[in-house]
């Protein structure tokens, strides 16, 4: 199951292989994180979410059920990506 993590990415007009070098990982991991299969340490969660300026919860988030309500409103980035996944 995929998380937020791609959209997220695809809109800013990313490569995998960017973000992989921005976080200090490998492209294969980035991959497994991407697609939920893997994890990563809160350093690089937090590389993350500086780089997309969106929390971490939402963009892990499998689904919209994970995403906290308080997330929803934000502003209009995270209002666009917390929709998409219904």
């Amino acid at each position: 199951m995929n998380t937020n993590l791609k959209k997220v990415r695809l809109q800013r007009k990313l490569k995998q292989s960017d973000v992989a070098i921005i976080v200090g990982i490998s492209i294969r991991h980035y991959q497994r994180i991407e697609s939920g299969k893997s994890f990563l340490t809160q350093e690089k969660l937090n590389k993350l979410e500086d780089l997309f300026e969106i929390p971490q919860r939402v963009l892990l988030a499998k689904n919209v059920e994970e995403i906290p309500k308080y997330y929803h409103d934000i502003d209009m980035v995270q209002k666009t990506i917390v929709y998409s996944i219904r």
